[in-house]
């Protein structure tokens, strides 16, 4: 099967909230540096546990709110919109002026969005591991307080335990709640078929695990592994770096930051250094 040169295939998911130019953003990124781009919708999303969430969200009990991925957000939207009338103006009254600690551009924009939040923060440490070694730095003086309230942290029902571990190794309370599941799209497997049946794209960019075990098990079940070996495969984070290693793949470069120049810089730094 041949191999349509710069072309670039983006396994993520839309995000509620997400605006038009954000949706579009990675594409016109990167075809301004001369790829071309087409994106794959990997991921469908169940959310759980909301009306406890909801409680949380309208009592002020919380220093602050922690989101590393927009899916949080919607959680939270979602989980006001299912509550008493009033819960969403009681929820933006007591968040407004609380820090809402966030991964990655994308989760900001969809909490600013969809939310109303404005004092968001972190965005630019782009994965959990920095934007917990943020968050002991922020609340470095709270710390020193007889009584810090702990954070909210809605998260995934796989959500890894950097979060957790960091912030109670430092002594900073925290409360997390899972809030959703992670299962892939319905049409994954025709959808991706049709992509396969065209041309294979040269670069294959993953955005989280789930999306590298969902993908990579379509192609074994469809005993595609031959075609893989003429894709390079890209990775959003050191985390999904990790997924696409113990898939057994190469990777052929890592985006450092979920952003589109950053992604944009590190398939540009392959093909300088190849």
């Amino acid at each position: 099967m041949s191999v349509a040169r710069s072309k670039v295939l983006l396994c993520k998911a839309k995000a509620q909230g997400e605006s038009a130019e954000g949706e579009k953003s990675y594409a016109t990124v990167l075809e301004s540096a001369g790829f071309s781009c087409t994106q794959l919708s990997v991921l469908r999303f169940e959310f759980s546990n909301l009306e406890e969430l909801r409680v949380l969200l309208v009592q002020n009990l919380h220093s602050g709110l922690i989101l590393t991925s927009p899916r949080s957000a919607e959680a939270v939207k979602l989980s006001l919109e299912q509550g008493e009338a009033g819960s969403e103006s009681i929820f933006s009254n007591i968040w407004k002026n609380l820090p809402i600690y966030c991964v990655g551009a994308a989760t900001e924009q969809v909490a600013r969005n969809i939310l109303g939040l404005q004092s968001c923060c972190g965005s630019e440490t782009g994965n959990a591991e920095e934007l917990a070694k943020f968050i002991i730095n922020e609340m470095q003086s709270a710390r020193n307080n007889a009584e810090v309230r702990p954070l909210l942290y809605p998260c995934s029902a796989i959500a890894r335990d950097t979060i957790t571990t960091t912030l109670e190794a430092a002594r900073i309370p925290l409360q997390k709640l899972t809030v959703y599941k992670t299962l892939p799209s319905k049409t994954l497997e025709t959808d991706l078929s049709d992509i396969f049946g065209h041309s294979l794209p040269e670069y294959l960019v993953f955005f989280s695990p789930s999306a590298v075990r969902y993908v990579t098990n379509v192609i074994k079940r469809n005993r595609q592994e031959k075609s893989m070996e003429e894709i390079k495969f890209v990775a959003i984070g050191p985390v999904t770096e990790q997924a696409l290693v113990d898939a057994g793949l190469k990777v052929s470069a890592t985006s450092r930051q979920p952003d589109p120049v950053a992604l944009s810089n590190a398939l540009r730094n392959m093909l300088v250094t190849s």
